[in-house]
């Protein structure tokens, strides 16, 4: 047995033997995004079909308000640090504007909760969680956030689209 097996008696001996993890697989936080982002699609998507069905008319308006989002989420798929950055601005900001929708739409509409108000909430919860999973070590090293000299993971933007990025540590720009 090495020293190092000594300090943990709960190491499997296959651990020294397992060649290292692949890295160009996507991190659970990214996977996370994923999963959330179908979800808030799926109530957005629902939410309009009900708002269509219950004005009577069909408005392309309200089939357009989840197109954001599915793009955000296809250009996630293909990865990059405009991507990353576009995505955690929108889920944020969306999540700030939401919220304070929603508690304009309860304190106005009383005692009675439609459900345009649940599905606005389940949306901002979505969005919260889109938000804060972006913002993971995971996630940010899958999108390259991570500088490559000094292995610093909160990198100051360069530009405001995180095009090119520099390291608050060592000033590399990458």
């Amino acid at each position: 047995m090495t020293e190092d097996d000594q300090q943990n008696p709960y190491r499997s001996p296959v651990d020294a033997e397992t060649e290292p993890t692949d890295t160009t697989s996507i991190p659970g936080s990214v996977a996370f995004v994923f999963v959330s982002g179908f979800f808030l699609l799926l109530i957005q998507f629902t939410e309009a079909g009900y708002l269509v069905w219950r004005q009577q008319n069909i408005n392309l308006a309200f089939w357009l308000f989840p197109a954001v989002p599915l793009l955000l989420l296809i250009s996630l798929a293909f990865g990059g640090k405009v991507a990353w950055a576009c995505s955690r601005y929108y889920f944020g900001f969306s999540f700030l504007l939401g919220t304070g929708i929603f508690i304009v739409r309860v304190i106005s509409s009383g005692d009675d909760m439609y459900i345009t108000e649940l599905a606005l909430l389940c949306s901002q919860v979505a969005n919260l969680v889109i938000f804060l999973s972006l913002g993971h070590p995971k996630s940010r090293a899958y999108f390259q956030m991570i500088c490559p000299v000094c292995n610093t993971d909160y990198p100051q933007p360069a530009d405001w689209l995180c095009a090119k990025t520099t390291c608050r540590k060592c000033g590399h720009q990458w």
